[in-house]
């Protein structure tokens, strides 16, 4: 409806200038109704059986009805289509603004009709401020919180969660990190007393995070292809992973120079500091105090303390390390053999991966204990060698051995400093 009627949008731009979430609540329930053009309508009486005024609407015409309680409206097109652009933009707002009033308001009627003169105020610059906006609206019964002051600090958010295509991808175009939309608790809870019921109840279930997930796993209709171009570098890598199974999405993310530049800096992360090299201090910790209190065989215990290692390390890899390997698992399916051999001719991706690179790292996380430093050293070429090996058994029963090997066959394991 908004569409045919683009003077709604400029009204509700004016709206928004004196309150952003009346006019998004006011534009999503448009959104929603049900509008129906038809052909005449019945009169029906629109004067308030509680009223002690003289009727305003006697020789009024019925353009428009609204089924109370239902998402219907009907609209007389040979009506509708006489009216002016203005004109119809605020019988749209009218009939949208039933869905704020209570069914049994008193004098329900007068008091919509009242709050449709109130957003014209707005419009024609006589109201300014949320101060005499919300004096107006709670007089006359609308079911709105008045506290948008409260929901400003997580508006992106806002936005983002019931925005369409468009309104989500300029918000993600804005925000420097996708974690900066979901808001602080403190946030969030102070946001809710200024949320309408209905909206209270939706945030509550789902973030930014859950939503990048949802759009990316095929689960609506959102438009990807405009999305992901205006995504930050978080939220691809998000998006990669959320969007197993969907061959198009990843392929259009692998191809995206700004995902591209993210795998670069993922490999210089990586090739900065262990891959987990707080976890290993722990083990070797844990490991060296057992051999030393007990009597125990030395492989069995190493044994015990590598599987630790290796399970952890690979089935709660973090979202970074699943989107890398999402990403290699494209370009294999796709037979993109330029970027995948430009990935593994970077001097960055043997520096990260290199078991000789973590190894020499040893020495800032373990004694000088020859036999501790063996053991060290012990665990995390298993580690290593694990890790690549679960990597391949993993792209082969996703798709393919015969592509699980074209990438073994491509890996220097003379660098990587281990046996495959």
């Amino acid at each position: 409806m908004i569409g045919e009627n683009p003077q709604v949008k400029v009204i509700l731009q004016k709206i928004a200038n004196v309150d952003w979430y009346f006019a998004n609540v006011m534009e999503r329930e448009i959104k929603k109704l049900d509008w129906c053009i038809t052909g005449k309508l019945i009169k029906v009486n629109t004067e308030d059986r509680d009223s002690i005024s003289t009727p305003v609407t006697q020789n009024a015409e019925q353009v428009a009805i609204r089924m109370l309680e239902s998402t219907e409206v009907y609209l007389d097109d040979s009506l509708f289509s006489t009216l002016s652009d203005n004109s119809k933009a605020f019988l749209i707002l009218h009939e949208t603004l039933h869905s704020l009033l209570n069914i049994d308001e008193t004098l329900r009627n007068k008091k919509l009709r009242s709050t449709v003169k109130t957003l014209n105020r707005i419009t024609t610059g006589e109201i300014k401020t949320r101060k005499d906006f919300y004096f107006q609206i709670q007089k006359n019964g609308i079911k709105y919180p008045a506290l948008t002051g409260a929901v400003d600090p997580i508006k992106n958010y806002i936005l983002f969660v019931f925005g369409d295509d468009s309104t989500r991808a300029e918000v993600l175009a804005k925000a420097g990190n996708i974690n900066s939309l979901v808001p602080s608790e403190n946030e969030f809870k102070q946001a809710l007393l200024g949320l309408t019921e209905e909206d209270a109840k939706t945030v509550q279930k789902v973030t930014a995070m859950n939503l990048i997930d949802e759009l990316c796993s095929g689960n609506t209709n959102s438009n990807l292809n405009q999305l992901l171009p205006k995504m930050n570098e978080s939220a691809l890598m998000v998006c990669m992973n959320s969007s197993r199974g969907n061959i198009d999405v990843q392929t259009k993310i692998a191809s995206l120079p700004k995902f591209q530049n993210w795998i670069q800096s993922l490999l210089k992360d990586l090739s900065e500091k262990s891959i987990s090299k707080e976890h290993l201090s722990l083990k070797i910790q844990s490991v060296a105090a057992t051999m030393s209190a007990n009597d125990t065989n030395e492989d069995k215990i190493m044994l015990t303390s590598l599987e630790g290692i290796n399970q952890y390390n690979w089935n709660k890899l973090n979202p970074s390390g699943r989107a890398f390997y999402e990403y290699v698992k494209t370009l294999l399916r796709n037979n993109d053999r330029l970027k995948l051999d430009q990935m593994l001719q970077n001097p960055l991706f043997y520096k990260a991966f290199s078991f000789e690179m973590i190894k020499t790292q040893l020495s800032t996380i373990v004694t000088d204990i020859p036999r501790e430093k063996r053991l060290a050293e012990t665990i995390i070429k298993e580690y290593s060698q694990n890790f690549w090996e679960t990597f391949l058994v993993n792209l082969g029963n996703e798709i393919g051995i015969e592509n699980a090997n074209t990438f073994k066959s491509k890996l220097d394991q003379t660098k990587l400093g281990i046996k495959i």
